[in-house]
């Protein structure tokens, strides 16, 4: 059922005034910058626009660029992004507020990387944020110093009102994959399911993990893979429909865009 629908980068989908919202990430010039696009049936998307942010002024947290955006729409348009300073390095998270979805306002940044000895203390990236219940749960990766990669972990951050976030810690830990990276949870048959990303011995691929109460996760293993960095499997979205869920994910080098439909098996 995998149907290629088109060609970004993309992070994250949100339906609202009856379209797909498409926000997504290219590397420009060198520098990281954040695009959208929209679409009527979440399979043909339009042609993106100009960076929706200008790049931050020198010395600023995103003085080199933005990028991995986490979009909601609860009356207000609210955005958690990857903020990369002068230094290159991704250390920071930041936080945007729009009213028409078009016109950002950056208000700065909500999380930082840890303090030496928490596992967390190298990097904080690929933030993933959900609303449930009036909190605010963010899912993003990081690591530790020492260890190989900037996303090695998954952990989980919690909020009142989405700008001060208290760390939980690790959530997911990568296991036998070399990183991982968090992808939106969605409730479906009483359940949360999500559909992450996780490379290991050469392989982009996507795995599912499932939770009772979005802090105990339990990994189902591999869900889909490629054959190798050419097509492997990078980003992922999912949304709840009636009788099963959606999930649209990319390719690794070509940023193609596909989808398949994912029918749970009803946990007893």
């Amino acid at each position: 059922m995998q149907v290629k629908t088109s060609h970004c980068n993309f992070r994250c989908i949100v339906p609202a005034g009856g379209l797909y919202h498409i926000f997504e990430e290219d590397l420009i010039d060198g520098h990281w910058r954040i695009f959208k696009r929209t679409s009527q049936d979440g399979l043909t998307f339009s042609e993106r626009g100009n960076p929706l942010f200008e790049l931050g002024a020198p010395g600023a947290f995103d003085e080199w660029g933005q990028a991995d955006p986490s979009v909601m729409y609860d009356g207000v348009w609210r955005m958690w992004f990857d903020a990369m300073d002068r230094s290159y390095h991704w250390d920071r998270i930041g936080y945007a507020e729009s009213l028409d979805g078009e016109t950002w306002q950056i208000k700065g940044t909500v999380i930082q990387r840890g303090i030496a000895g928490e596992w967390d203390e190298k990097s904080v990236h690929h933030p993933v944020v959900i609303k449930d219940h009036g909190w605010y749960g963010m899912y993003y990766s990081g690591c530790r110093e020492g260890e190989p990669h900037n996303v090695r972990h998954i952990g989980l951050a919690v909020s009142e009102d989405g700008l001060k976030w208290q760390k939980n810690g690790i959530v997911i830990n990568a296991g036998d994959l070399e990183y991982v990276r968090p992808s939106n949870p969605v409730f479906f048959n009483q359940r949360w399911y999500m559909f992450y990303w996780g490379y290991g011995k050469g392989i982009h691929a996507m795995y599912l993990a499932s939770s009772a109460n979005l802090v105990t996760w339990i990994k189902e293993g591999m869900l889909r893979s490629g054959t190798d960095s050419r097509n492997g499997i990078t980003a992922s979205w999912a949304i709840a429909d009636e009788d099963k869920i959606r999930v649209w994910y990319t390719t690794f080098d070509n940023c193609e865009v596909h989808y398949f439909d994912y029918h749970i098996i009803i946990h007893e």
